[in-house]
């Protein structure tokens, strides 16, 4: 039997990157039309650039981001031209409306089967990008 669940569960070093909007709750609050329109740009920003850097969205629930990359310097270039481009889209905002990320990268162990992806690396990255602020990566050492 353990032979059995080695292969259904297994291991992998990737690149953990975890997103956030910061404020999410007062822009929903303010206008939550405009603001879920405009995160579903940014959301199809978040997955195009993922694409290009051969990385994977794993999970998007309401204003966060779960990706895994496998390479950690694909995940740092990825999450820093994706703050400049998420920059560039809030230019045309006024300040109150301007949709910003706090992104959080962990290099680590994966586990995952064929429907979860879980592990200690995984809680480490969401809790880096609860250390952010605005518009900035962590990425732990």
């Amino acid at each position: 039997m353990v032979e059995n669940e080695n292969i259904k569960n297994r291991r992998e070093l990737k690149s953990i990157l975890f997103a956030d909007v910061a404020g999410y709750t007062r822009l929903m609050q303010d206008d939550d039309e405009a603001t879920y329109k405009s995160l579903s740009e940014l959301i199809d920003l978040f997955v195009k650039g993922c694409e290009e850097f051969d990385g994977e969205i794993l999970q998007i629930r309401g204003d966060g981001i779960f990706a895994i990359f496998n390479s950690a310097v694909n995940s740092v270039r990825f999450a820093s031209q994706t703050q400049d481009k998420v920059e560039e889209y809030n230019s045309d905002y006024p300040e109150n409306r301007k949709i910003r990320f706090r992104i959080g990268i962990h290099y680590g162990e994966v586990h995952f089967n064929s429907t979860h992806h879980y592990g200690d690396a995984i809680n480490i990255a969401s809790r880096i990008e609860g250390f952010c602020d605005t518009g900035e990566v962590f990425i732990s050492s």
